[in-house]
């Protein structure tokens, strides 16, 4: 292997994170890039300190990718530019630093300092009272509405501030901070700004896992409803709980469609960052799409059929990820791979399904993926103990079926 060449100056960093930005959850426009790749901190296009935090994440970004660790002092010296510079910076600008500030603390494995980042960036939304865009009084449905940059740069700010939130309460299982207005104004985005709703992939990602967080719920109200009911799926209470669930396995379902298409065209014109992010995002969704599928699966053959399907989709999207693709992954995948093995498990021990399938090559790619995102990544020890048992539990059921 060859040893790569070490960068003399600060652009290859910048270079880095300009390549990252929306997977690290920044919508900036063109002009803001050039500025950040110039290495520009007058303040005329861009506010200082992103600059210096593009060079700093770009740094450390740069190194994780090789595994090779030679600049400490590039780092300190970037990251006291930055306390400095951030001393003026305006609501979004700032909340925007503090959550990339956090993935820096987050991939340094420096928890209590990226938490710190996250609440303050949270603290600065909530005192400017910060929220959605919204329309004119006089809005017209039929009209596309054309944000400006800054607008754009807000959805988008809002919309990864919101995402780290949910995603913290999810994973981490700590209180969400800020409150269900902002699931609301999220909400009102595709209605004004239908083009930035089905492409920009900072606001795709967060609608993700909103969606998988009332997959969940969905799931928790029909365990209820079967643990107090007799009936079957007919039972009192079922017939408001199916129209709830049909509503939603169709938002599901059109959703994952969306972010599949904005995936193909990334990965199309040569955008692999932006790929990786979408298809992140995917499988989000689809883990939710096949939970909501499997959770009939004991009354509607085909429901259970397209659960399996979904759960194969999800195999070749985890498949296809690199080891570098995995820096700026997220433990949600660990939660979402959960759900899909959990699947598996049940069909691994059912001759009929298991059939022409071999589900113990597909649990070994997520299992593998896991386990680099876990290198990558902390929390992921509870994902990585499901999948790990429920592997050992298929490959049992697999060898129990070949023949003696």
């Amino acid at each position: 292997m060859s040893t790569p060449a070490i960068p003399q100056g600060l652009e290859e960093f910048r270079s880095v994170f300009a390549e990252h930005t929306r997977q690290c959850g920044c919508t900036l426009s063109s002009a803001k890039l050039q500025a950040i790749l110039a290495g520009d901190v007058s303040g005329t296009i861009v506010h200082p300190s992103f600059t210096y935090i593009a060079q700093l994440l770009g740094c450390l970004l740069w190194q994780v990718q090789r595994h090779i660790f030679v600049f400490p002092h590039t780092e300190f010296e970037q990251l006291n530019l930055l306390w400095a510079a951030l001393e003026d910076a305006d609501p979004v600008t700032e909340i925007q630093i503090r959550y990339l500030l956090a993935i820096y603390f987050l991939l340094k494995k420096q928890m209590e300092d990226g938490e710190e980042q996250l609440s303050t960036a949270v603290r600065v939304a909530l005192r400017h009272r910060l929220a959605f865009p919204v329309g004119p009084d006089d809005f017209d449905p039929l009209s596309l509405q054309e944000p400006t940059p800054a607008q754009v740069e807000l959805i988008s700010t809002l919309s990864h501030l919101m995402y780290l939130d949910r995603c913290s309460a999810l994973v981490f299982r700590v209180p969400e901070r800020l409150d269900h207005t902002y699931d609301e104004g999220f909400k009102t985005i595709a209605i004004l700004y239908p083009y930035i709703a089905k492409t920009n992939v900072v606001y795709l990602r967060a609608r993700s896992l909103l969606l998988l967080i009332a997959t969940r719920a969905a799931v928790r109200e029909w365990h209820e409803l079967a643990a107090g009911a007799h009936g079957g799926v007919f039972a009192p209470g079922r017939p408001a709980w199916f129209e709830r669930y049909w509503a939603l396995l169709e938002e599901v379902s059109a959703h994952a469609a969306a972010v599949e298409t904005e995936a193909l065209k990334a990965t199309f014109y040569g955008d692999r960052a932006h790929g990786v992010a979408l298809k992140f995002s995917l499988v989000v969704a689809l883990a939710s799409k096949a939970e909501l599928h499997w959770l009939v699966h004991r009354d509607h053959p085909e429901s259970m059929q397209r659960a399996l399907d979904v759960v194969m989709e999800v195999v070749g999207i985890t498949r296809g990820f690199k080891d570098n693709d995995f820096i700026l992954l997220d433990p949600l995948l660990g939660v979402c791979w959960s759900m899909i093995a959990k699947i598996v498990v049940h069909v691994a021990h059912r001759p009929s399904l298991a059939a022409g399938m071999s589900w113990n090559a597909a649990l070994t790619t997520i299992d593998a993926s896991a386990k680099k995102l876990g290198y990558e990544m902390p929390f992921m020890e509870e994902p990585l103990k499901v999948i790990s048992d429920v592997l050992r539990i298929v490959e049992v059921a697999d060898a129990s079926r070949q023949p003696q």
